[in-house]
């Protein structure tokens, strides 16, 4: 009995193929303008290096769990979406603790 011979690949990369997104090209990708409010949050990459850190890949960056109401986590997860907001989830987490921050320092240091 003759065995197929194997092709390139998996077996399963017909059915693979079509879900697989293109990468982009870094042509493609544009700018960050310097007064966007993601930048502002997020440290800028050092000259020279074009990609960017993933936050959970990223030193200055801990991942965390906090229970939020779920009407509370869709509403503003639709606001975010629907605005031109440019912030994910996270940036609008970390910008609400930091004015938190912020507010009770003042009101500490009366």
């Amino acid at each position: 009995m003759a065995t197929p011979t194997k092709t390139t690949g998996s077996q399963f990369e017909g059915l693979l193929a079509p879900r697989k997104r293109p990468q982009p090209d870094e042509s493609e990708s544009t700018p960050i303008e310097a007064n966007d409010t993601a930048s502002k949050s997020r440290p800028s990459a050092p000259k020279g290096e074009t990609k960017s850190l993933a936050k959970s890949k990223d030193d200055a960056y801990q991942g965390r769990t906090f229970y939020v109401r779920k009407k509370t986590y869709a509403e503003c997860d639709y606001m975010l979406k629907t605005s031109d907001d440019p912030r994910d989830m996270s940036d609008l987490a970390e910008d609400l603790l930091t004015a938190w921050l912020a507010k009770e320092a003042k009101r500490s240091a009366r």
